[in-house]
């Protein structure tokens, strides 16, 4: 027996920056092993969400970097060739592009390849992250050629 608490979906244009908050992810807080119940505490697996199921690749490489930004800097609008995921930890910062809108803690950022984006930490706010890639290196990884291309 699993235990899940449904969602309703939230739809934006798929071919932009979209921003999925934790809330918006099926809940499962217990399992059933040979008839014995385990709670799991808050469990969200983001292929659990037919958003973000559908942009994570099924295959391939991918990578992973923390990300921060102190109160009130700014990471500059810039694309990139390849889809990337900002999982916001903790902190608040305007999401800053072709999409605008405010993020917060437990807010999943998806930003398709080449759409044009950047991050504002709130005045009173440290925005911590965890940045991922699909399809290879990093956008860094590189340190002589990066996957990015600044708008500034």
């Amino acid at each position: 027996m699993v235990k899940i608490m449904n969602v309703e979906p939230i739809y934006i244009n798929k071919n932009n920056v979209e921003v999925i908050n934790r809330a918006n992810i099926d809940l499962i807080s217990e399992v059933s092993i040979k008839g014995v119940a385990h709670q799991l505490g808050e469990h969200r697996d983001f292929k659990r969400h037919a958003k973000l199921k559908d942009f994570i690749p099924c295959r391939g490489e991918f990578s992973l970097s923390w990300t921060k930004l102190e109160k009130n800097q700014t990471l500059e609008k810039h694309t990139h060739p390849v889809k990337s995921m900002i999982v916001i930890c903790s902190g608040r910062a305007s999401l800053i592009g072709q999409e605008k809108r405010l993020i917060s803690e437990g807010d999943v950022v998806i930003v398709p390849p080449y759409f044009e984006h950047g991050f504002v930490a709130d005045q009173g706010e440290v925005l911590h992250a965890l940045s991922i890639q699909f399809e290879g290196d990093g956008l860094y990884e590189n340190l002589k050629n990066y996957l990015l291309f600044c708008l500034f």
